[in-house]
């Protein structure tokens, strides 16, 4: 046998193999799945409440900055 005939029964061989593994991921509902999944959406009530929620956080926030008049004092200076 010339070493042509060799790799060609040896590509013939693996095609085989290849295909029952196919079959099988087939059977799985895996076969030729690259996807990482279904892109996640929001609906609008969950926005909305996203959105309530973030203006509330920033609302305290800004609402702690104008009461405050003097530094604390335990506040780091290098933060400042």
């Amino acid at each position: 046998m010339d070493f042509q005939t060799a790799l060609t029964e040896e590509r013939d061989r693996l095609t085989k193999q290849l295909k029952i593994v196919e079959q099988a991921l087939e059977g799985y509902g895996l076969a030729g799945s690259t996807k990482k999944g279904k892109k996640r959406h929001f609906s609008p009530e969950h926005i909305a409440k996203i959105k309530a929620a973030a203006k509330k956080r920033w609302a305290k926030k800004k609402k702690g900055k104008s009461a405050k008049t003097s530094k604390p004092a335990d506040a780091d200076p290098k933060k400042e």
